[in-house]
C-alpha cells in the first residue's frame, strides 16, 4: 500500500513539476491544431506540414533555426522576438536587484528564464496601452551558505502591446 502511494505521489507531483515547462507550449499547441482541424473538418495544407511535434529536434538551439509551429512555441520563453529580451539580454531591472543581477551575470550562476517571458502578462483591467510592472525575485545559488534572493520590479510592454505588434509586423525579427 506505501509504494503504491508513493507512486501515485510522484505522479501527481511530477504534472506539477512540469506544468509550465516548454512541452507543454507545444502540446498545447498540436492540441489547438487538432482542434482547428475538426473546426475546418480537416487539415490545413500548410499547418499541416509545418506543426512539428515536440521531438528534442523541434526545440531549436537558436532563433529562426527551424520552420516549425511547436519550434516557436517551444523558443518563446528563450527568445521575446519583438522586444529582443533573452536570457543573456533581459528587462532593465530598477533597485538594488538590477546592480545584483549585472554583478551575478559576469560570474555566472543567475537563471533569468521568467525575465525573457515577462511580455506574457497583461493586466487587462489597466487598459490596453498600460505597460506592466512585475516584482521580481534574483536568486544566486552559488553564494554560499544561502542563495541570495533580492527582490525588485521592472515595467515592459504588456501582452496586448506584443500581440498588436505581431498583428502590424512591427517586430522586426530582433532576435
Amino acid at each position: 500500500m506505501k509504494k503504491l502511494l508513493v507512486i501515485l505521489l510522484a505522479l501527481l507531483l511530477s504534472g506539477v513539476i512540469t506544468a509550465h515547462k516548454q512541452h507543454v507550449h507545444q502540446y498545447l499547441t498540436m492540441e489547438a491544431y487538432k482542434l482547428l482541424k475538426m473546426q475546418l473538418s480537416g487539415d490545413v495544407r500548410i499547418m499541416k506540414d509545418r506543426i512539428g511535434d515536440w521531438t528534442n529536434f523541434y526545440e531549436g538551439e537558436r532563433p529562426w533555426q527551424r520552420g516549425y509551429i511547436t519550434t516557436g512555441a517551444w523558443r518563446e520563453d528563450e527568445d521575446d522576438v519583438v522586444y529582443g529580451y533573452s536570457k543573456s539580454n533581459p528587462p532593465t531591472l530598477t533597485g538594488i536587484t538590477g546592480s545584483i543581477y549585472d554583478f551575478a551575470a559576469i560570474f555566472g550562476g543567475l537563471r533569468p528564464d521568467g525575465f525573457v517571458s515577462s511580455t506574457h502578462f497583461w493586466y487587462a483591467d489597466d487598459g490596453d496601452n498600460i505597460n506592466t510592472t512585475i516584482r521580481a525575485a534574483v536568486t544566486i545559488d552559488w553564494l554560499p551558505p544561502f542563495p541570495l534572493v533580492s527582490a525588485a520590479s521592472f515595467t515592459i510592454p504588456n501582452a496586448y502591446q506584443k500581440i498588436k505588434k505581431y498583428k502590424d509586423g512591427d517586430w522586426g525579427g530582433i532576435c
